[in-house]
Formats: structure tokens, sequence, C-alpha cells
């Protein structure tokens, strides 16, 4: 019997609560509403899933103008599903779509946002009066960049 995809989602998702991590369930709830918006379909079935099926989920998700980032998590997301499915005996293993499709393709390096040397001497050389909030902002984010990066929640949790 053919097997739903938004309702292995749906249990995939409540799985990944259950353990504790609600960032991996977001990602998978993401990807089902995306996939849930192509079809316009509640009944999903993985053998409808082919490699021609993969090619319009793209050019779906380039026509909303989604980052490439984000259209290799939609398609990792989905190419996972379907290996826990295949791992499940959900679904057969010649139904499986990725062989061909390659969602290596995307560019999903991030744009490297950080500043020059230069740029960190200028905030630590800016004469800024102590009494002036600024100061402290700057305290933050030196101590932050010399901490390798450390977030603002960790700082504010030390």
């Amino acid at each position: 019997m053919p097997y739903l995809v938004f309702a292995f989602f749906d249990q995939i998702i409540n799985r990944f609560v259950q353990a504790g991590k609600v960032g991996n369930a977001n990602v998978y709830k993401d990807t089902k509403g995306s996939l849930k918006l192509f079809t316009s379909s509640t009944k999903l079935l993985f053998t409808d899933i082919s490699q021609t099926f993969l090619n319009n989920y793209e050019i779906f998700l380039r026509r909303l103008g989604l980052a490439e980032t984000s259209m290799a998590v939609y398609l990792r997301t989905l190419k996972a599903l379907f290996n826990k499915a295949i791992q499940e005996k959900l679904v057969q293993l010649n139904y499986y779509p990725f062989k061909e499709f390659n969602i290596t393709n995307f560019n999903a390096a991030t744009q490297k946002r950080a500043i020059t040397k230069e740029e960190l001497k200028k905030i630590e050389n800016l004469e800024i009066y102590p009494a002036n909030p600024l100061s402290e902002a700057r305290q933050y984010f030196l101590f932050s960049y010399y901490g390798q990066g450390i977030n603002f929640i960790n700082i504010a949790q030390l």
C-alpha cells in the first residue's frame, strides 16, 4: 500500500519534538509546508515523487525567489525523509528519485560577512566616552569577536 508523504512528515516531526530536537522539527515543518504549497494537495504519495517532480519543485522554489541555501535545505530534508521511509519499508528503493537529481548543484555556501582587520582596528580605536551606550555595545562586540564569534545569548548567560 502506498504511503502518504505528509503523514510520514508528521511522524518524523513528532519524533524530533519528543527527542527535544525542535530545530530539526522546524526544518521538516517548513519543508512540509513548501511541498503542500507546491502540490496544492494533502495527499502526496512517495511513489508520486519522481525526478520530474523534483525538477518541477525546484522550479517552483526558484519562482518563489528562495535563496539557493533554502532550496538546498528543503531538498536535502525531502531526501532524508525519503531515505527514512525506505529504511522503515514504507516505500521501495526502486522509487528513489534522488539517484539522478543532484542536490550538490545548489550553491549552498553562505556569503562571508567577516570584517577586515582594518575595520576591527577602527572599531577598537574609535574614541567613545565611557558613559555613551555605544561604549558598552563596542565592548560586547569585541568580546564576541575575540571569543571566536560567541553569540550574544551565551554572553548574556555568562
